[in-house]
């Protein structure tokens, strides 16, 4: 029997986007491998003993998303937690749908050693823009697919037809904690409270409430549950667009078929953009958002599916 190791980004994740992400690569994961034993552990916190046993000689070893590479092999802020001394039990891993960490910083003269003791050398791996494709291939790798990201493959031509073009009378929104930005964070709110009849927040991260209660409340607003499932539950209803800063709450979006717009607060959901056509704008671009909003335009993504193929054909028997 094949033995699928899965190093899942939602695990111990504050990060409901991280959720978003794993169930979507969990549904390909046991399409691919249906007779499989699929064991997992975290990426966001140490390898332990405890995992030992789940770390021999697995058939595939996938790490499902996010953006866990990084230009330092052992940075303080670690979005995969792994060492150097790990690499004695882990490696041979193939990068599912995985991004980059930082984009300012060039990586650091270790971290092309440490990616080729850790990833597989020659499965292809699938990467989710064309940033991390490249710094990649400037490390010495040749088997990097951008594939764009999993949660977007969903949304290929036939089914981005069925979204709507004009705007709906209720939106759902998101904010984003760690990017705080009071000025156009406020301005986008006031711009959907002047332009929908009902405006929806949901927090995907552990403390996007905290900064809505501090800086913007209004009754006006109608707080969302917590949890993925009460997100999920309102995109089932109609009449209904997504306007916010969160990129997967707004890829999420798209998936259930709703009229979307990403306002960008750093470069992954840009990258992203450039590749696909994802509708994004930057956050600072927030003075023409009604404008976009109240406007007629159709959800237009350029999927890589000569890539997507590829990346999957690998696993087929």
């Amino acid at each position: 029997m094949e033995k699928i190791l899965v190093i899942n980004p939602a695990i111990a994740s504050a990060n409901l986007g991280d959720f978003i992400i794993e169930e979507v690569t969990q549904q390909y994961i046991k399409e691919w491998f249906s007779d499989a034993f699929i064991s997992e552990i975290p990426s966001h916190t140490p390898i332990n003993n405890l995992y030992f046993y789940s770390l021999r000689k697995p058939t595939h070893t996938l790490v499902t998303g996010t953006n866990l590479l990084q230009n330092f092999p052992y940075p303080l802020d670690r979005q995969w937690d792994i060492k150097i001394s790990d690499l004695t039990r882990l490696n041979n891993v193939t990068l599912f749908g995985t991004g980059w960490r930082h984009y300012r910083y060039k990586p650091h003269l270790m971290t092309p050693w440490f990616y080729k003791k850790l990833l597989h050398p020659t499965m292809f791996h699938s990467v989710r823009d064309e940033f991390t494709k490249t710094t990649l291939e400037k490390m010495g790798f040749n088997n990097i697919l951008n594939t764009a990201c999993p949660t977007m493959w969903k949304l290929t031509p036939d089914f981005i037809k069925t979204i709507p073009t004009t705007k709906a009378t209720r939106v759902v929104t998101t904010l984003t904690d760690y990017a705080k930005d009071i000025k156009h964070d406020g301005m986008m709110l006031d711009i959907l409270k002047d332009n929908y009849e009902q405006v929806y927040l949901w927090c995907q991260g552990t403390y996007d409430y905290e900064y809505y209660l501090q800086n913007f409340f209004d009754e006006k607003i109608t707080i969302l549950g917590n949890s993925l499932d009460s997100y999920k539950q309102i995109l089932l209803e109609d009449n209904l667009d997504y306007v916010g800063s969160r990129l997967h709450g707004g890829i999420y979006a798209l998936r259930h078929g709703k009229r979307s717009l990403i306002l960008a607060v750093d470069n992954r959901a840009l990258e992203i953009h450039k590749d696909t056509n994802l509708p994004v704008i930057p956050r600072e671009a927030t003075d023409g958002l009604a404008e976009i909003i109240n406007s007629e335009w159709a959800t237009e993504i350029n999927l890589p599916q000569e890539a997507i193929d590829q990346f999957i054909n690998q696993f087929k028997k």
